[in-house]
């Protein structure tokens, strides 16, 4: 922009002219001519809701947060509806390399991890990607389960013929999945943690 007022470039591209309107919400008719047009009246947009009108869903991907939290523990409980709080955008490309997925489906959503029983593999507070299309053991991973009416975060594995929920903390038990209340069942498998270390230096 600074080259274009200087006279060192001779064009701007259309969409960057957009967005210099927005941004200093100026009429396109001042940045061509120097002045509004005659009449013109209408509110211009901000850059936000420019840079909105601009965006292409075809090359998006959106996971939406819920507000809930998977207790790495003895448990939490959330709402039987969770809200979506917000939701995260991001390029197809960066999806794919850090997530493994554009979600089109949108099974994937974001959650956060409470307690230290996961430690060190999941810390509290660590953001976690959930495949909530799973609702099966599909092999030695991490699951989110409903058990006892409570959200908690778990490793599922195979001993034998018994399939084994526990902790990665050892300071946790483990107990055998024909063991559980008849309410518990897998709800999503954790394909993704965001690690959440922060370093506080003061208060």
């Amino acid at each position: 922009i600074s080259g274009w007022l200087n006279g060192q470039t001779k064009m701007i591209e259309a969409d960057n002219a957009m967005l210099v309107c927005a941004f200093l919400r100026i009429s396109p008719w001042w940045l061509m001519f120097g002045k509004d047009k005659s009449g013109l009246e209408e509110e211009l947009p901000t850059f936000a809701e420019q840079a909105v009108a601009i965006r292409n869903p075809d090359e998006e991907a959106v996971f939406d947060v819920l507000d809930v939290v998977a207790v790495c523990g003895p448990g939490r409980i959330n709402p039987d509806y969770p809200e979506i709080i917000r939701s995260i955008v991001m390029p197809i490309t960066e999806a794919y390399n850090l997530i493994g997925t554009r979600n089109t489906q949108g099974q994937i959503k974001i959650i956060t991890a409470g307690n230290d029983s996961m430690v060190p593999t999941i810390k509290p507070s660590d953001i976690l990607f959930v495949d909530t299309s799973v609702t099966q053991y599909s092999g030695e991973a991490v699951y989110i389960l409903v058990h006892g009416g409570e959200l908690i975060c778990k490793r599922l594995s195979l001993l034998g013929k018994d399939l084994i929920v526990s902790s990665d903390n050892k300071f946790y038990g483990s107990w055998n999945w024909k063991d559980k209340p008849d309410d518990t069942q897998i709800v999503g498998k954790v394909i993704r943690a965001l690690p959440m270390d922060f370093k506080v230096f003061a208060k």
